[in-house]
């Protein structure tokens, strides 16, 4: 099985692995809050104090200087693993909203159309697109297709406007 990541989630992985022999799988299960795994390196698991007690909200809701305590204990140096201070911003981002196609959505990214002069809305909310009507919906082509009440490409139909960004652009520009 192969996973595609980008470069900066492949810089992040590596440095929070504690020694050579330490698997990408064995950082993310921890970064997980995982059992260890029955597989060669689960006794170096063992001997790694975990990044996370109370699973992803604990690690996103603490500072780095938390983490960093989390995966050496107090005599962590200054900057060990954490060269960019952004772990915490980096799981938050990627762990509330959600997925379609190969974009992510935080929640409270907000969406619009106009159909037949009428201007619906939708947002992300607790990692579902959720229409003005209260309906969630398993797509951008989902929620357009309800509208229209025909098939519709939904990448095409919808404007989006991300957290923090006061811009609205077109839905499919996001995918290229």
């Amino acid at each position: 099985m192969q996973i595609d990541i980008d470069f900066e989630v492949f810089k992040m992985l590596t440095n929070l692995r504690v020694s050579e022999s330490d698997s990408y799988n064995a950082v993310i299960r921890r970064l997980l809050d995982l059992p260890n795994a029955s597989a060669p390196h689960a006794a170096l698991d063992d001997s790694i104090p975990k990044v996370v007690t109370g699973g992803l909200n604990a690690l996103a809701n603490s500072g780095p200087e938390r983490v960093r305590r989390g995966l050496f204990g107090s005599a962590a140096p200054r900057n060990a693993l954490l060269p960019d201070e952004s772990l915490g911003g980096l799981l938050t981002k990627y762990m509330n909203g959600v997925w379609f196609g190969n974009v992510h959505f935080p929640n409270g990214t907000k969406f619009r159309a106009t159909y037949k002069g009428q201007t619906f809305s939708a947002e992300i909310i607790q990692g579902q697109w959720v229409g003005a009507d209260g309906k969630a919906r398993r797509s951008p082509s989902d929620a357009a297709s309800a509208i229209s009440n025909t098939n519709v490409n939904g990448w095409r139909f919808w404007y989006v406007q991300m957290p923090g960004d006061p811009t609205w652009r077109k839905l499919d520009e996001l995918k290229q």
